[in-house]
């Protein structure tokens, strides 16, 4: 089964996303709520307890913090990508980090490449073109975006159906 671990935002965050993505939704690739991705998806034999029992003492290890979307930024993976990104990075990365460390332990995968730092984001839309994600950029460049909420939960998401991911199982952060 293919999974991933990933933060859901509070709801008005997931709204506001929905209507940014919506010029671009041909271009996402799965069906799933607007969200920060914690482990890029994986595939695994391995049962949701058993993934829980990774994930698990990680979540319960890490402290709830503060994160503040302030606006939109582009970068280049497979194809560009337009995000939200967040004011300060740092406690999102160090929290993907925690569980890239964990699960690469227990073979989920080596999905981080060794000396990348990743870059936490909530995805608006992939592009092919680097004119069409700055075009994209420009556009919402009038937005006011200022959002800020308590991360304090970490969901294990299972593709159920085909491009359909839905959460399997919730971590709260710190116990």
């Amino acid at each position: 089964m293919q999974y991933s671990v990933v933060h859901f935002p509070p709801a008005q965050l997931i709204r506001k996303a929905r209507r940014y993505q919506e010029p671009y939704a041909g271009s996402l690739d799965v069906a799933i709520d607007p969200h920060f991705t914690l482990h890029p998806p994986f595939e695994s034999d391995r049962s949701t307890e058993e993934l829980a029992q990774v994930l698990g003492p990680v979540c319960a290890a890490a402290t709830p913090f503060r994160a503040k979307i302030n606006g939109f930024d582009t970068f280049f993976g497979r194809r560009f990508v337009l995000f939200m990104k967040l004011a300060d990075e740092g406690k999102m990365a160090a929290l993907l980090e925690k569980i890239d460390r964990a699960t690469t332990e227990v073979d989920w995968g080596d999905v981080l490449e060794p000396g990348t730092t990743p870059r936490p984001h909530l995805t608006i839309g992939f592009f092919d073109k680097r004119e069409e994600v700055e075009q994209a950029e420009a556009a919402l460049a009038g937005e006011a975006l200022e959002l800020e909420w308590t991360v304090d939960r970490v969901d294990l998401v299972a593709e159920v159906k085909p491009a359909i991911l839905q959460s399997v199982r919730t971590f709260q952060l710190g116990g």
